[in-house]
């Protein structure tokens, strides 16, 4: 457990913040050039915002070793390691860590315990390089929770045509299928919860010991959704490009995201298989939409790869697939590129054998969650080859329709899922 120890010993101690209204928590490493953006605006937004209220924020320092430490001091002046009022003589108070987590994802569970701890009200997470975070953005994420009563409100983006894929073909249709709520960004790093969530999450141990900082993530909502309880999102702009963000290569991508996904299935099929259809969830800040720069992606390395993969993987799938799959994928693989279309119903049933492979065992989970990539890569191909001069409006649409799709297709899941 990481010991939370303000220098002054005239600080109040983080205990005297019991039942306060709200808890930020910001977690950083090497941020240097976004730490002190987001802690003035975190800073800005308890001020102009939530003047009354008894706030305070824990920064965790995860081992940085650049000068994110210099700007976190002078973002907030007296801050660092130590207690701090923005304003006198309101109750803002700041703390930060001073041993280091092995990890981003345990600085998250320590953040979380404590705000359930302290039974904190409010309590938010940032992403350390959310460099399009604003006073006015972290308040639409903290003020569901009391005005709609909400649980877990997670941010919507304003995305390029072809960003995000793997979240708008895969994790957030699956979700919405699966649990019948229209949270479109299942993970992000970016969320508010009450301190009924944060004991609920307690309460189910935070996720496999193993989980990455994504995995961990994508396991919060996925159980907010399953445990039933209230969840909305906001609109959070324009998504501007992370800028301490490390490359990750897809296979372990696959692995971080689906892995809690498949678990939390795995592990509640009683619940997700009564569900019927969705619903929106309850949504603030406006209308988010896509916009397009031409020649930011290149389609066609991805169908090479898909196209490559195929004889080399044929095998692999085939413990996996149903034959009437395989031979589509076979033969989609054998197709010029003005032809290519890898279709919504094909897409949809080869993510319910994966799902149904994994809760059964076929062979080593993650193994087999990695073989999924080139199909991913095909998939991604085609879209963008067919929606390249969709208007936005028409890319909404087609998303929802390959949401329906999931939502239609259920049935086949559930009768593949039982023995």
């Amino acid at each position: 457990m990481f010991q939370l120890s303000p220098h002054d010993p005239a600080s109040p101690s983080l205990e005297s913040f019991q039942n306060c209204d709200i808890l930020i928590g910001l977690p950083s490493r090497n941020h240097e050039t976004s730490i002190g953006h987001i802690l003035r605006a975190a800073r800005d937004c308890l001020n102009q915002y939530f003047p009354a209220s008894r706030c305070v924020i824990l920064h965790l320092d995860c081992g940085a070793t650049d000068h994110t430490v210099n700007w976190a001091r002078a973002a907030c002046p007296n801050s660092f390691y130590s207690c701090y009022h923005f304003r006198q003589p309101l109750a803002h108070q700041a703390f930060s860590v001073n041993t280091l987590p092995e990890d981003f994802a345990s600085a998250w569970r320590c953040l979380i315990q404590k705000a359930a701890e302290l039974e904190a009200k409010k309590i938010l997470l940032l992403r350390p390089d959310s460099i399009e975070a604003s006073p006015e953005r972290i308040r639409d994420l903290l003020l569901p929770l009391e005005q709609a009563q909400l649980d877990y409100v997670a941010p919507v983006y304003s995305l390029h045509y072809h960003e995000g894929i793997l979240t708008s073909h895969l994790l957030y249709p699956l979700l919405r299928s699966l649990f019948g709520k229209r949270l479109q960004t299942p993970v992000d790093g970016n969320f508010s919860f009450s301190s009924r969530m944060a004991r609920e999450w307690m309460k189910k141990g935070m996720g496999e010991p193993t989980y990455s900082q994504i995995s961990l993530n994508l396991w919060l909502t996925t159980t907010a959704l399953a445990t039933g309880h209230s969840v909305g999102q906001t609109n959070f702009g324009r998504r501007l490009p992370r800028i301490s963000s490390e490359f990750m290569a897809l296979p372990e991508l696959l692995v971080k995201t689906l892995t809690p996904l498949f678990n939390v299935m795995e592990n509640c099929p009683p619940i997700w298989m009564e569900v019927k259809g969705s619903t929106p969830v309850p949504m603030t800040g406006g209308k988010t939409d896509w916009y397009y720069e031409p020649g930011s992606t290149n389609p066609q390395q991805n169908f090479s790869a898909f196209q490559q993969a195929f004889p080399p993987m044929e095998e692999i799938w085939r413990r996996i697939l149903p034959t009437e799959l395989l031979d589509q994928i076979r033969e989609l693989s054998q197709t010029t590129w003005e032809a290519f279309n890898f279709q919504d119903h094909l897409w949809v049933n080869i993510i319910f054998e994966w799902a149904v492979a994994y809760v059964w065992r076929r062979m080593e989970r993650s193994h087999l969650i990695r073989s999924f990539a080139p199909l991913f890569l095909g998939r991604s191909a085609s879209f963008i080859r067919e929606t390249e001069q969709y208007s936005s409006a028409e890319l909404g649409n087609r998303l929802e329709l390959l949401c329906l799709e999931f939502e239609n297709l259920k049935p086949i899941l559930i009768n593949r899922w039982r023995p």
